[in-house]
């Protein structure tokens, strides 16, 4: 399941950098699209 992405009253609009909602969302929504991509081409060469 992709991550869910905040809603824009999780933000507290105080640039706190890596802690930020907004730079963790997309952080794990990055990673989360490598294993969807690595994952789906491990299963369409097993077909």
């Amino acid at each position: 399941m992709p991550p869910r992405e905040p809603d824009p009253l999780d933000c507290c609009n105080n640039e706190c950098g890596d802690a930020c909602v907004w730079t963790i969302y997309y952080a794990m929504r990055k990673q989360y699209e490598a294993d969807l991509e690595a994952w789906q081409t491990e299963h369409l060469l097993k077909d």
